[in-house]
């Protein structure tokens, strides 16, 4: 009887959560006026960033880790703005220097059996790099004075921007607020959460709100097929 009450109980709650949200009680979304990204996860960022030095090409670029010894892969470009080695005297030798980049960070994100690493590689006249560090990421964003310069830090410190919604990003007298969520459901205190990022123009940052979505079901674990 335990399990049914349990099984009624979870329905009703899954049930009830987008009336929960429609009737007032989920972030209001109307803060948000720039989209970040696409539900299929595709950025818009870079676009909207301003560096402090402008950058000729900006990349953000994701590699894997499979604990197995072997170096990285080539990467995965994320999104990429701009046009590669456009101001460089030799445009070869900015290319190849790019192409040689070390696939080094240190904003991570942990799944399951890998581990993700993110950056934002780039090109200024001459000048290639990388930004793999909270020292490198402040250096080359500057102020943050852009939407894109928001979203960007937010997504890099191990924020997950809350794709499906129509837009992520808005002003704030701060700064900047970022809508992010957490949580995957699947198991226990794993709840699926809604954030309000606030991303300061120092690049500190706070979460000023947050609204539960989803409880997390504590019979559920990830890679493991349900019963029956």
């Amino acid at each position: 009887m335990s399990a049914d009450l349990d099984r009624l109980l979870a329905i009703f709650a899954a049930a009830l959560a987008p009336l929960v949200a429609a009737s007032g009680c989920g972030i209001d979304e109307s803060q948000f006026s720039y989209d970040a990204c696409t539900e299929a996860r595709e950025y818009t960022i870079l676009g909207a960033v301003t560096p402090a030095s402008p950058a000729d090409y900006l990349e953000l670029r994701q590699w894997e880790d499979f604990f197995d010894g072997e170096p990285p892969a080539s990467p995965t470009i994320l999104e990429a703005n701009g046009t590669l080695c456009a101001g460089a005297s030799d445009a070869q030798a900015c290319a190849d220097a790019f192409a040689a980049l070390a696939l080094e960070s240190e904003f991570a994100t942990y799944g399951f059996d890998i581990t993700r690493y993110a950056a934002v590689a780039y090109t200024r006249g001459d000048e290639v790099g990388s930004a793999g560090t909270r020292a490198d990421l402040d250096a080359l964003l500057g102020s943050i004075d852009a939407p894109g310069d928001a979203a960007l830090l937010a997504l890099l410190t191990g924020n997950q921007i809350n794709c499906n919604a129509g837009n992520e990003v808005g002003d704030h007298a701060e700064g900047y607020v970022v809508y992010t969520r957490s949580g995957s459901g699947c198991g226990e205190g794993d709840d699926v959460e809604h954030h309000v990022l606030l991303v300061r123009a120092d690049g500190t940052t706070e979460v000023i709100e947050t609204r539960l979505v989803e409880r997390a079901d504590p019979n559920c674990a990830i890679g493991r097929l349900p019963g029956g």
